[in-house]
């Protein structure tokens, strides 16, 4: 089990997100033995994927059971701190931990590391062609790309 000092992931605001997820803060508080991370299989939308992993937030005990939620559901504003119980039907077995590899980056990329490009702040240059974001310092050039289109015209 990793052990999550709250205050060193605190947003400034209180209720807000900013670099740091507010609620991942809540979460980290109020359930320090629920702060391990791991790349599940099973996802509501498909059921058991093993190409697309999703993250999740929890225990996993040693029977197979997952006791948390998903990292992204957990992140979103005022979500609930409602933990949820995943078993052997979700594929738990081949979910693989995580935790230190996401909290480094978490502590690294804030909330770019939960949301990936849904996250971004971005900072304009003064000519508008490049951006930088403020959290994770991904930089970004505008590119114009012109691609051929085809149309049907009328036969004469």
């Amino acid at each position: 089990m990793i052990d999550i000092d709250s205050k060193g992931i605190k947003p400034k605001v209180r209720g807000e997100s900013d670099f740091f997820s507010w609620q991942l803060y809540r979460w980290a508080k109020a359930k320090p033995y629920l702060c391990s991370v791991f790349s599940g299989t099973w996802n509501s939308i498909s059921g058991v994927d093993r190409d697309k992993s999703v993250l999740y937030i929890g225990l996993m005990d040693d029977d197979g059971w997952f006791h948390g939620k998903p990292l992204r559901g957990l992140s979103v504003y005022r979500g609930s701190l409602q933990s949820l119980a995943y078993g052997p039907a979700h594929d738990t077995a081949n979910w693989k931990d995580v935790t230190e590899e996401f909290w480094a980056d978490y502590l690294k990329r804030g909330v770019c590391a939960i949301h990936g490009d849904l996250a971004h702040e971005w900072e304009y240059t003064v000519d508008g062609k490049a951006r930088s974001c403020l959290w994770c310092n991904k930089q970004e050039h505008k590119k114009t790309v012109y691609k051929p289109v085809e149309i049907w015209e009328e036969a004469a």
